[in-house]
């Protein structure tokens, strides 16, 4: 049957879903996946990754190279496997965002808003069986699935001091910081933000884009929605 499926696309011209289950044409194509993301790339990381290693995925390093954005979210456990934990704080020096989540229940690649990588079979992550996702309804919705569950997940930082990283809320700020949300929100110019707070307009700038960083948002307006949601405003 996977023979006939690998065949087969359904959906659009072009294919809204295929499936692949060599091994071989699996790492092939998670590859490509990530060569292709000219923006971003979304992850779920669940322990023991045996199709594709951590440590042979040197299609991540190359898209960080050419500025593609890595948002990374770990299942809580893949930080005790050997050589995770300095993977993290690598991939956090090298501008990557990552947060950690107490359960992951899918391994999951998404290339910018155009292909989707996961698991075929259901809680079998570690087999070679996969899906490929395309542009559809159905990526829409791995899409938002994934910015949920990042909401929700805590964002990790090198610590201060040793060789560890640390984890933050997202929702973790001070009282100055919580005030600007509320005041984008009530539609105030920058200049007049900061001469609400006594700051300059830059120093609102900065701290706005700040901000917006550690909560994984796009936009001030998410920033604002963000805020709402974790009651900060």
């Amino acid at each position: 049957m996977l023979t006939l499926a690998e065949q087969h696309r359904t959906g659009a011209e072009g294919g809204a879903v295929e499936v692949i289950s060599d091994i071989d044409a699996v790492r092939h194509r998670f590859r490509q996946l990530q060569e292709s993301a000219r923006r971003q790339v979304r992850a779920m990381m669940v322990p023991e990754q045996t199709v594709v290693s951590r440590s042979d995925n040197v299609a991540e390093g190359a898209g960080v190279r050419r500025g593609v954005l890595y948002r990374t979210i770990l299942h809580r456990e893949a930080l005790t496997e050997p050589g995770a934990l300095a993977q993290a704080l690598g991939a956090l020096e090298a501008g990557q965002q990552v947060r950690v989540a107490d359960a992951v229940p899918v391994k999951l690649m998404i290339a910018d808003h155009e292909l989707a990588m996961l698991p075929l079979f259901s809680g079998r992550n570690i087999a070679a069986a996969s899906v490929l996702v395309h542009v559809g309804g159905l990526l829409d919705a791995l899409v938002a699935y994934f910015e949920l569950a990042w909401e929700q997940a805590y964002p990790l930082s090198p610590h201060t001091t040793g060789d560890g990283v640390a984890e933050q809320r997202a929702d973790a700020i001070d009282a100055f910081d919580a005030r600007m949300p509320a005041l984008v929100l009530a539609g105030l110019t920058d200049q007049a933000v900061g001469a609400r707070l006594g700051v300059s307009r830059r120093t609102v700038q900065r701290r706005i884009g700040e901000l917006m960083t550690r909560a994984g948002v796009e936009s001030r307006i998410q920033l604002g929605r963000h805020a709402a949601r974790r009651g900060l405003v």
